[in-house]
């Protein structure tokens, strides 16, 4: 029997977006920090210049420590979850999908399905990076698949669905 992996979590982790977007933040800077000649002259004639200049000038190192603080934040639970997952602790479950409950357009309520005895629900209320795909938007668990899960807990971290 050969697998199709359809979700790892691995390939899901916050660092790489994170690179990204720190490399950005470089330019955002010059542009917030030094605003242009023109712009400042304007905004120095203005009654509010001052003001916005300052709000400009004092917010945005504010808003960057505290974005840099939340990329920092999400890379310590992909470390932490990476550690957990190359130590072993993590289980595997297989079998076919029982039970599924679809979650539909209008619902509130989150998908759920059991394999082999296992009981699982997703999407996470506050989201993660851990499988979330329903199946009206495209998820490939519809009932009935023979599946291999890695988990940890309730979190699907890698989904495998079986190829005849």
């Amino acid at each position: 029997m050969t697998w199709q992996t359809v979700f790892d979590v691995r390939d899901h982790f916050a660092g790489q977006a994170s690179l990204l977007y720190l490399l950005w933040l470089p330019v955002l800077s010059y542009i917030f920090w030094r605003p242009p000649q023109r712009l400042k002259r304007h905004l120095d004639n203005a009654a509010y210049g001052k003001r916005a200049i300052d709000g400009v000038k004092y917010g945005f190192p504010i808003l960057f420590v505290l974005s840099l603080g939340k990329i920092e934040i999400e890379q310590y639970d992909d470390w932490l979850l990476d550690g957990r997952m190359r130590s072993g602790d993590f289980a595997v479950v297989e079998g076919r999908v029982e039970n599924f409950l679809p979650r539909r357009f209008s619902d509130d309520r989150q998908e759920s399905f059991d394999v082999s005895g296992v009981h699982f629900i997703y999407p996470r209320p506050g989201g993660g990076q851990y499988f979330n795909q329903v199946h009206y938007q495209g998820g490939p668990i519809a009932g009935g698949e023979y599946v291999r899960i890695v988990h940890i807990g309730n979190d699907i971290l890698r989904l495998e669905i079986a190829k005849p």
